[in-house]
């Protein structure tokens, strides 16, 4: 019988990064309208009202195909925990995106990649 070798695992490091809401907010919006770089290719962006949401109207986004909503739930993007779980999803899957936000650097692009985070759980459409 051989003996199995046991992977290394590198150590890691956890760090807090504070990001103001406004400008994740800003670079949310600027996919969620953008027609060139924004979201609009993969997702359907628009305010709505979910259910349990108990303040005015949230930006939300549900996943479509060739224009046609798919079966996947609509995602209310605003709330502190559903953007912290889409940022980690960004800082692991889009450094580089995530880099940009850090530094106001953001566009349509990262906001798209972020929106992929938030509704998706990774980035599925590049």
């Amino acid at each position: 019988m051989k003996a199995q070798k046991q992977a290394k695992t590198a150590p890691t490091i956890s760090v807090e990064v504070k990001l103001d809401l406004e400008t994740v907010a800003a670079c949310v919006k600027s996919a969620a309208t953008s027609i060139c770089y924004g979201a609009g290719y993969w997702a359907h962006c628009e305010r709505r009202k979910p259910d349990g949401w108990k303040r005015g109207e949230a930006l939300c986004a549900s996943e479509h195909h060739d224009g046609v909503e798919a079966a996947g739930p609509w995602v209310c993007i605003e709330g502190t925990d559903v953007l912290a779980r889409g940022l980690a999803v960004l800082a692991v899957k889009a450094p580089k995106a995530f880099a940009a936000l850090l530094t106001d650097q953001y566009d349509g692009t990262t906001g798209d990649l972020l929106i992929q985070c938030i509704v998706l759980g990774e980035i599925k459409y590049g």
